[in-house]
């Protein structure tokens, strides 16, 4: 059909450029992610934040973390679920992401000047050597298959360019502002849609 021949084009056109909403594989920064300590051993910093997890034989929620101890020639890096009465600052609130048999965590030295977002991380061991400026990748994975994914690099006993992230649930986020190209698009279809009314009337 003549008028159909109009059309298709732009709807070809705004589904090439109309906004991708983020898929169910997507990771979302947990909230109030920060770099505190443990009640028991001041010394040593940890990453967390309000993820959690139970370990399906409780419904306890453990906080996932990593764990620096203070550099040193023996200092270790290690992948570790508290409760929040065991860090400082408490975490105020929990964000269950679902239950982590602890058999499903592992921690990887992915070297220095990595750039990635842990999400190639499969060591399954727990604790490593600390190496300054080496980046450190935890994971927890679900039994539902979601993930935490810890990073975080310690450059001369601070913690830096550090971030927890989660897929188990969506987090919102605000939506993108049309674009110039998305006006051209709906400028097109609204002549297109001219053109089909006056062929409809001839």
């Amino acid at each position: 059909m003549k008028v159909a021949s109009y059309l298709l084009p732009a709807f070809a056109i705004l589904t090439l450029v109309a906004p991708s909403s983020a898929g169910a594989a997507a990771y979302f920064d947990c909230p109030n992610t920060q770099v505190g300590s443990l009640v028991g051993d001041p010394k040593t910093q940890a990453l967390f934040s309000e993820c959690t997890s139970n370990n399906g034989f409780s419904a306890t929620e453990f906080h996932w973390s990593l764990q620096f101890e203070d550099p040193g020639s023996s200092a270790h890096v290690q992948i570790q679920a508290w409760l929040p009465a065991e860090l400082v600052p408490n975490p105020a609130a929990q964000t269950s992401v679902g239950t982590v048999p602890l058999s499903n965590i592992g921690l990887e030295n992915m070297g220095a000047g990595y750039v990635g977002d842990c999400k190639e991380a499969v060591a399954t061991t727990t604790t490593l050597g600390l190496v300054d400026g080496d980046y450190y990748c935890g994971w927890a994975l679900t039994t539902s298959g979601a993930k935490i994914l810890l990073k975080a690099v310690n450059n001369k006993g601070t913690i830096n360019d550090f971030s927890i992230k989660q897929n188990a649930f969506s987090v919102s986020v605000p939506v993108p502002a049309w674009r110039t190209t998305h006006l051209a698009v709906l400028m097109l279809l609204f002549a297109l849609l001219g053109v089909f009314f006056r062929v409809l009337k001839n």
